[in-house]
């Protein structure tokens, strides 16, 4: 049966996760071509408090913009530590990858500007204690050496900031109250919603905290160089010595989030609602035209995709966006180190390079190639329905054709997420360029930790000519009861050349936190799950409403692929190992379930 065109309005593995950027690459830093100083000292923020700063200023010739010895300034702002005790002298530090790495400095200096590195409060060799993991408090602190590098002697009184996952979201907290001297921002794999980052639709992300928390043994407390280097001079390791004392008051993450099941819930030691009081969107000066530049890096598998979109659709101010085929520690492909020399050359140097003329959106569309668009349009402007059991056929399940099933133990929250750590494209991808053709390709499923068991109920369409998906796949299903901690997983598939499947998009729900409700940011037209103890549902006696929203994608799939929806649920345990549950999915009329995918008006081919 063919599908039905329905027209709409527009609308290593745990640890790779953090480690990424800590520790990604720990080959020798790449030599620098330009001359260079580094001084290291402490600057205090308006509480007294002391953050450990190095900056590395090019050779006095190198100036910029004409007045000698006056440099554009870029901040970087870690947890991860500015640089470790056993990087050399005269050395970049080497540790990070992509836009937390070295080559950022090597570039950037060589291009005639000053790099500067910050400690987090908390953390490295910056004095202090976290009450929580990313919040207000830094909003204030970046203000406050940012207004510090713009007054200094050497400064242009222009400033950017760089870098990617806590790096980048610490971007978007830098708006909230942003300095004078702050200009432009290049954020990559960015959080924007606290909650959505610990908690995917109600399930709880472990990894996260268990990678965090071997970050910060390793950082803020590792001996034998293996910890961050002391502040230049005499009292330096005195005063390393007595900021680790102070992080030891630093709150645990996984013990302060972790009971905090809904989006309003309340830390019982400080009253503070965390996962509100730490998302961006709650603040609201960012939905106003705020004068800061914003550059978005996203990656189509990384677990943040979504947060990119929402922060672009939710910001004012000059914006771009831009999205790769990667994974979260992943920038291969396009020189993005020089993309963000052009964006700071015209943000930081009024340059006229032509960079706010292209188009606001680049993408890189899979199986087709780099795009580029003036807007995002979630839904596109048609939908096509794809109705389970009809124009999606069911597949017989491995029990059924004498098929060894799949007998992957582990819970959703233990297997699902880690989808987004890339650990089998490591050394063939990062940092390649041009980068090898599997690095555009759509992921093995075999490679992705999902959780299919024997109960994984297929859907499965062959496409009679060419198709294009733009936009944020939607997932309509019709369940039988269920308890009320069923997680359940969607994942969309493909086809390989091998035989095996890809993955295209997905998504995973809590059954509890399937109520839908007003969106308090632009929410792109798709469902709400606003997931507050007073959304939560018990479930019906007779089919339940499922509508999800699954991961945005841009993709081609040619004729004669195939597309393949896969639904699994399953019953968690304390132990974090759950058991499989069949699910009886409702295809009657009134009751039909559905796969919307978005497209436009030239999607089929």
């Amino acid at each position: 049966m063919r599908p039905k065109m329905l027209f709409k309005p527009a609308k290593l593995l745990v640890l790779v996760i953090v480690l990424t950027f800590f520790a990604g690459h720990l080959a020798a830093s790449p030599g620098p071509s330009a001359a260079w100083s580094r001084f290291s000292q402490y600057v205090p923020v308006r509480d007294g408090t002391k953050i450990a700063l190095d900056c590395y200023l090019p050779d006095r010739s190198a100036a910029s913009h004409g007045v000698e010895g006056r440099y554009p300034v870029i901040l970087r702002f870690t947890p991860y530590g500015r640089r470790l005790a056993s990087t050399p002298p005269q050395k970049f530090p080497p540790d990070g990858a992509g836009l937390n790495g070295p080559k950022v400095l090597q570039r950037f200096i060589q291009r005639g500007y000053a790099v500067c590195i910050a400690d987090a409060r908390g953390y490295g060799a910056s004095f202090g204690f976290r009450s929580t993991w990313l919040g207000l408090q830094d909003a204030r602190d970046v203000r406050d050496i940012i207004d510090w590098l713009g007054v200094q002697s050497w400064s242009n009184r222009n400033v950017g900031m760089i870098g990617s996952s806590w790096l980048g979201s610490v971007q978007y907290w830098a708006l909230v109250e942003p300095s004078h001297y702050l200009k432009a921002v290049f954020a990559g794999k960015a959080q924007y919603d606290h909650y959505a980052t610990f908690f995917d639709n109600g399930i709880y992300r472990p990894d996260l905290e268990r990678a965090w928390q071997n970050v910060r043994d390793i950082v803020d407390f590792g001996d034998d160089g293996t910890g961050v280097a002391a502040v230049d001079g005499d009292q330096g390791a005195a005063q390393l010595k007595a900021a680790r004392a102070d992080h030891r008051a630093n709150t645990q993450l996984g013990a302060q989030i972790r009971p905090l099941i809904f989006r309003e819930s309340v830390d019982t030691e400080t009253g503070q609602s965390w996962h509100l009081n730490n998302s961006v969107w709650f603040h609201g000066p960012l939905q106003t035209n705020q004068p800061v530049a914003v550059y978005h890096v996203a990656g189509w598998w990384d677990a943040y995709l979504k947060a990119q979109f929402l922060a672009y659709s939710n910001f004012g101010g000059p914006q771009k966006l831009h999205v790769g085929p990667y994974f979260h520690g992943e920038t291969f492909g396009m020189d993005l180190i020089d993309e963000a020399v052009r964006w700071f050359d015209h943000w930081l140097l009024d340059v006229d390079n032509g960079i706010m003329s292209e188009p606001a959106i680049r993408f890189y569309r899979i199986g087709a190639g780099w795009e580029q668009h003036v807007k995002w349009l979630a839904s596109g402007d048609k939908a096509l329905e794809l109705y389970l059991g009809s124009d999606l056929e069911r597949m017989p399940g491995p029990k059924a054709t004498g098929q060894r099933p799949v007998t992957r133990p582990a819970s959703i929250n233990e297997d699902f997420l880690k989808r987004n750590n890339g650990t089998f494209r490591t050394g063939l991808c990062a940092d390649k360029d041009p980068a090898p053709s599997g690095c555009y390709s759509f992921p093995n499923l075999e490679n992705m930790g999902l959780p299919f068991n024997s109960e994984t109920q297929r859907f499965s369409l062959s496409l009679s000519r060419d198709l294009e998906v733009t936009g944020h796949p939607l997932a309509t299903l019709w369940l039988s009861p269920l308890s009320n901690d069923t997680e359940i997983s969607i994942v969309l598939a493909t086809d390989l050349d091998d035989g095996q499947q890809g993955y295209v998009s997905a998504a995973i729900l809590k059954a509890s936190h399937r109520q839908h409700s007003k969106p308090p940011i632009n929410h792109l037209g798709l469902p709400w799950l606003n997931q507050g103890e007073l959304d939560v549902e018990q479930m019906s006696p007779g089919p339940t409403l499922i509508e999800v929203d699954l991961q945005p994608v841009a993709a081609r799939f040619s004729a004669g692929s195939t597309l393949t929806l896969m639904i699994t649920a399953i019953q968690p345990s304390p132990q974090g190992r759950g058991s499989p549950q069949l699910l009886e999915i409702d295809q009657r009329d009134g009751h039909r379930s559905s796969l919307r995918l978005p497209v436009n008006s030239e999607a089929m081919l």
